[in-house]
C-alpha cells in the first residue's frame, strides 16, 4: 500500500530518518512543481507518494540513465 503524504508531512519523515538530510519543503514543493515527482489532489494540498520521494533521494529514479 502507498504510503500517501501532504508535502510537509513528507518532508517530516524524511528528517525522522535522516536528520542531517538537505531535502527541505522548499525543496520537495520544487520538485512537484517541476513535475520531478508526481502528485494527487489532495484539495488544499497536493499529496505525494512517499516511497517515491524516498526513491528520488536515493537516486534509484536515475538508476536507468
Amino acid at each position: 500500500m502507498a504510503r500517501i503524504r501532504t508535502i510537509p508531512k513528507a518532508v517530516e519523515e524524511i528528517k525522522e530518518k535522516d536528520p542531517g538530510t538537505s531535502v527541505s519543503l522548499t525543496a520537495l514543493r520544487r520538485w512537484v512543481k517541476e513535475g520531478k515527482i508526481r502528485h494527487f489532489d489532495g484539495g488544499k494540498s497536493p499529496l505525494v507518494d512517499l516511497d517515491e520521494v524516498e526513491r528520488m533521494v536515493s537516486g534509484d529514479v536515475y538508476a536507468d540513465r
